[in-house]
């Protein structure tokens, strides 16, 4: 699955039992909406879904943990009350960010692929490139 623009966006491919998710942005925050994006669309078709209200989500660390810790959060939220985000915006903190998640019951949602069960620390990372663009990737347990 591709979603792309020379500015931003992802692919994901399959990998044994995982799935690998590779996000491009011109910002951290940009790169962490994109992944967010992609992760989903890697399980779940929100297009027909009404979001409802935003829900913030205060994320703390550099920026590997603030990836990780917003997709952790999507896992969550899918497991202990059965809904993913049909949108998420993120905004910088000086400690680091804050997420807005618009969610929407899974049930709404048309399932694409595998729910995630976890996200890997192998292979995890989200930095800045020599070119200013962030890049961010990720190993999806599936």
């Amino acid at each position: 699955m591709i979603s792309t623009s020379r500015e931003r966006g992802y692919a994901t491919r399959a990998h044994t039992a995982d799935t690998i998710l590779q996000v491009w942005a011109p910002s951290r925050e940009a790169c962490l909406e994109e992944a967010a994006r992609g992760f989903v669309a890697s399980f779940a078709d929100t297009d027909r879904a009404t979001p409802g209200a935003p829900v913030e989500v205060p994320l703390r660390g550099e920026s590997t943990e603030l990836l990780h810790g917003l997709l952790e959060e999507i896992i969550y939220q899918l497991d202990a009350t059965d809904v993913v985000p049909a949108k998420v915006s993120v905004r910088p903190v000086d400690d680091g960010v804050v997420a807005v998640l618009r969610l929407v019951p899974a049930a709404e949602a048309e399932p694409v692929g595998a729910a995630p069960k976890a996200i890997a620390y192998s292979g995890l990372a989200c930095e800045r490139q020599d070119t200013g663009q962030w890049r961010c990737q990720v190993t999806i347990d599936v």
